[in-house]
């Protein structure tokens, strides 16, 4: 269970990231705001249809429970975050600082690192929770743009 679990996790953020790198070719971002939106945008878009289809091709429970690891990461790096830097106004960890340095451009690694890890795991777990509900629903979206498909081939009826 702990191996399906680690290869689950292994595919929301590498495997991710590998179809994102080919997708981002697509787009230029010009400023480094423009480049985290388009990280952040992109990781989500590619982690969904990626958990999405892994539930729908495997049935693997544990690929709906990947968002856990990313929460646990990135809180372990805000609480590193929160120990490491201080307020400049009252020497002290503030919120303010914590959130700057998580989310901002100006202080890169924890932007690149944490962040989309969690976005990654975060949306391949809603892929694979709205696949498991489409199923245990009776709905899915292949079967709809089948039926579609079907439907403007003149082969038949568009009820799904």
């Amino acid at each position: 269970m702990v191996g399906v679990f680690a290869g689950h996790a292994l595919a929301a953020v590498i495997g991710t990231a590998i179809f994102q790198e080919e997708l981002s070719n697509i787009f230029h971002a010009k400023t480094i705001t423009e480049m985290l939106h388009q990280e952040y945008a992109l990781s989500a878009i590619v982690a969904f249809a990626l958990g999405y289809f892994v539930y729908f091709k495997w049935h693997s429970a544990p690929g709906k429970w990947i968002w856990i690891a990313g929460v646990l990461w990135f809180t372990h790096g805000a609480l590193s975050v929160w120990h490491a830097r201080y307020s400049f106004a009252t020497g002290e960890p503030s919120f303010g600082t914590v959130c700057y340095q998580m989310f901002g451009p100006a202080y890169g690694i924890d932007s690149l690192v944490y962040v989309p890890t969690l976005v990654r795991t975060a949306f391949y777990s809603i892929g694979a929770w709205g696949c498991w509900a489409a199923q245990a629903y009776g709905w899915s979206p292949f079967a709809y743009l089948k039926a579609r498909l079907n439907a403007l081939r003149g082969g038949g009826s568009t009820e799904t």
